[in-house]
């Protein structure tokens, strides 16, 4: 998948495949914008506090973790802006060329690995 990813940037012949593909999706399954996942890219992080709020202690301090959450998001927010940055990959409505990687998918992934 990484291959892909990479040999597409400079590949003609995917690049076209690629616009193909969207374009077909997004005229057969025309869809509507929900903003749910606005809020659900925070769900792991905030599952890890309530739950620790229930009395379910983690690995780590309130502290500790707070302060693991916010390096690996300084981190985490960085690589992601900086590849989508040089990805310049268009979104399926057209509105920037921000799309990939994706910083929701990134943020509960990181969220979810960070702070058990």
């Amino acid at each position: 998948m990484i291959a892909y990813g990479v040999i597409s940037l400079k590949s003609d012949g995917l690049q076209d495949w690629n616009e193909k593909v969207k374009e077909e999706i997004w005229n057969e399954h025309p869809h509507t914008f929900i903003h749910l996942d606005n809020y659900l890219q925070f769900a792991p992080a905030a599952a890890v506090y309530g739950l620790n709020m229930l009395g379910i202690k983690g690995k780590n301090n309130l502290r500790d973790r707070s302060m693991i959450l916010g390096l690996s998001t300084i981190i985490m927010t960085s690589a992601t802006c900086t590849v989508k940055k040089f990805a310049g990959e268009w979104r399926p409505d057209g509105s920037n060329q921000l799309s990939f990687p994706s910083g929701h998918t990134a943020n509960a992934f990181m969220a979810a690995g960070r702070l058990p």
